[in-house]
């Protein structure tokens, strides 16, 4: 098939001169790769055919310059128009250069993959793990938690405490801290962050919500007063979305000026680069440099510990995901999931085993969920079975179509699990429509939701699960602040407050109550926990997988091996 092609489309494509472009057309047509026509004088186009077919070319394209080393090249041939099955197979060579690489002796260099549009890199709009741990990487809070003694513990602040019960705190500067930019941190770079976070458009607001007054006694003291006591309080300061930023220079996500481990060094349109941070206060990390490679998809995802072991003697390991997917109905005026008849009827029509057997999926890679996380899965009871039919007959449904969104795009694994509920719910008589709720809805616009009375999705915790919960809770962009009615928001804050006044095991509890109370009504469904075994290779050391279920770069190192080659792959298949 030959394609009209005018020549000064080309030069611009190529950057460079009609005449070059001529002659690069001349050495394509010499290699056997194209043929064209000239098209030289006034109304004539220049036409030109594939002597191959393009899937063969892209592959030849893309292990070409895998081989050169020519990552850029690469993520931008992989960014073009394509089907998704075609970029899957093309990105293959790509493996090759993750990992680790030693491009100078003793200097170590750790790559992976964000497959999907790079969302904000800002602490006001921490919406997904990935760019939580890029945060965590660049910056650093005022505290942090401990998961294995599950207590706050120093971070920026070397002490705080409160003398009236959790209404005023006072926190310790910890001296001779180091912004990238090379200034030290003091007092008032915490007032110029909670400043910002409190004015800004933030997506964890609740953490400062109850913040009255900041105060500087000196350089390195600060008091923050609250409007009612909060022993909890210390834990929010560990949030990722409360790293402390300069005073003296306006935050830009594409030069990211902060204290933390790695600086961001290099940001491109395929890439982020990342080097360690030699006067780091905690010691400079052991990695050299990370390397973030951007290609779009179909589907956002983390390409990072290989599912797959690409050598036998590969470290396998099992990971669940430390969140779980959910299903939240709307009680909003005018919908008719305002019944709770109706709402526990498409409840018990979930058998997420069913589905997952359904769907041709291995029984080992979900735990059914009860809960937000897998510990408090396995402990919960289960629900007595429900009639779907008969709670149907005793709602007021009229056979009004719902409108059920799910996350992602239309080929994403929630698609499948939405349309599988859809097919259940019309055997008996309830009327579904899908559609996606795209990540980028997510991060800019709060309009998607509107008029959903359905919505799947869901929720990543961090290592310090109770705060994470409040969050799931009170996060301003996700589900249940939109969908569920005001007295149900009000009983679930109350519930809250009070969960933030007990210790680690009454909270717990109290979580657990909170999350069958949200099930039996029917206003939440859990349906599971991913499952899955990833491979790392033997070299790869310091693997910390707790940190928002991503590798966390501050812990990596690698290990050389006599006769190991200059790039050994550590990292390999994506993560949806």
């Amino acid at each position: 098939m030959w394609f009209a092609q005018p020549v000064l489309a080309l030069s611009e494509t190529w950057c460079c001169t009609p005449r070059q472009a001529r002659r690069r057309l001349s050495e394509l047509q010499q290699q056997g790769r194209i043929e064209y026509r000239s098209g030289r004088g006034r109304g004539h186009v220049t036409q030109l055919r594939f002597m191959r077919p393009a899937r063969d070319e892209l592959l030849r394209a893309s292990k070409l310059l895998a081989e050169a080393g020519d990552t850029p090249m690469l993520i931008r041939l992989l960014n073009l128009p394509m089907p998704a099955e075609l970029r899957l197979e093309a990105a293959g060579p790509l493996r090759a250069l993750f990992g680790w690489s030693s491009p100078e002796r003793g200097r170590d260099v750790f790559r992976y993959m964000w497959r999907g549009d790079l969302p904000p890199i800002d602490p006001l709009c921490c919406y997904l793990t990935f760019t939580m741990n890029l945060i965590s990487q660049l910056g650093d809070t005022l505290l942090r938690y401990d998961a294995k003694t599950q207590q706050v513990q120093p971070h920026l602040a070397h002490a705080h405490e409160t003398t009236d019960g959790g209404r005023t705190w006072t926190l310790h500067l910890r001296k001779g801290v180091r912004f990238h930019h090379g200034l030290e941190l003091t007092a008032a770079d915490v007032l110029h962050t909670f400043q910002r976070f409190q004015t800004g458009p933030a997506n964890y607001a609740f953490l400062l919500a109850d913040l009255v007054s900041v105060r500087a006694l000196d350089p390195y003291t600060v008091q923050l007063e609250l409007g009612e006591p909060n022993l909890f309080f210390p834990v929010f300061l560990t949030n990722v979305a409360l790293v402390i930023l300069p005073h003296d220079v306006p935050f830009d996500e594409r030069v990211w000026t902060a204290t933390g481990p790695f600086r961001l060094t290099d940001r491109r349109e395929e890439r982020l680069q990342f080097q360690a941070n030699d006067r780091y206060f905690l010691g400079r990390p052991l990695l050299d440099q990370v390397e973030v490679l951007l290609v779009q998809g179909p589907s956002a995802g983390v390409l990072s510990i290989s599912k797959e072991p690409s050598t036998p003697e590969d470290v396998p390991a099992l990971e669940i995901e430390p969140g779980a997917t959910y299903l939240v109905a709307s009680g909003q005026p005018g919908s008719p999931l305002a019944d709770r008849h109706l709402r526990l009827a498409l409840t018990s029509l979930l058998d997420t085993q069913r589905m997952w057997a359904d769907l041709g999926r291995g029984p080992d890679t979900m735990l059914p969920a009860r809960s937000f996380l897998p510990d408090r899965s396995r402990r919960s009871p289960a629900l007595a079975p429900l009639d779907a039919r008969t709670l149907l007959s005793e709602s007021g449904y009229q056979g009004e179509p719902l409108r059920m969104l799910y996350l992602g795009k239309a080929d994403y694994r929630f698609q499948k699990e939405a349309a599988w509920l859809q097919e259940r719910a019309m055997e008996i008589g309830i009327v579904i429509e899908i559609f996606p709720w795209l990540f980028e809805e997510v991060f800019h616009s709060e309009e998607a939701m509107v008029g959903a009375d359905l919505i799947l999705c869901t929720e990543l915790f961090s290592d310090e699960p109770h705060l994470s919960f409040i969050a799931a809770l009170k996060d301003t962009n996700l589900p249940l602040r939109h969908l569920l009615p005001e007295p149900v928001l009000s009983e679930l804050d109350a519930r809250l407050r009070v969960i933030q006044s007990l210790d680690f095991g009454g909270r717990e509890e109290q979580m657990g109550e909170l999350e069958q109370w949200l099930t039996r009504e029917g206003w939440v469904t859990f349906t599971y926990h991913r499952v899955g075994t990833f491979h790392h290779a033997p070299h790869l050391r310091g693997l910390n997988m707790a940190a928002f279920g991503e590798a966390d770069w501050r812990t990596l190192w690698f290990r050389p091996e006599q006769g190991s080659a200059e790039n050994n792959s550590a990292v390999g298949a994506a993560r949806k």
